[in-house]
């Protein structure tokens, strides 16, 4: 089965975290607000978005929270 979050999933949170940590240390406050056009020509670029972002998060809660029930179900069976 691999890993949960193996490849492309792992590679898109990579991205979510990264954004996070720049607006929650305010690191972006002192940075160029507008990516060079190398970044917006980028096939990645169109990730860098917020519905992108919280589609990302809603993805790994449903996720646990579907390993959660199986979890629930197994203690239960047992």
């Amino acid at each position: 089965m691999g890993n949960l979050f193996e490849n492309v999933l792992q590679d898109k949170y990579a991205l979510l975290y990264k954004h996070r940590n720049r607006c929650a240390h305010n690191t972006l406050s002192y940075q160029e607000n507008l990516p060079t056009l190398k970044e917006l020509f980028s096939k990645d670029y169109i990730h860098e978005n917020y519905p992108m972002r919280f589609s990302l998060l809603i993805l790994i809660d449903k996720i646990f929270i579907e390993l959660y029930g199986i979890y629930l179900r197994t203690i239960e069976e047992h």
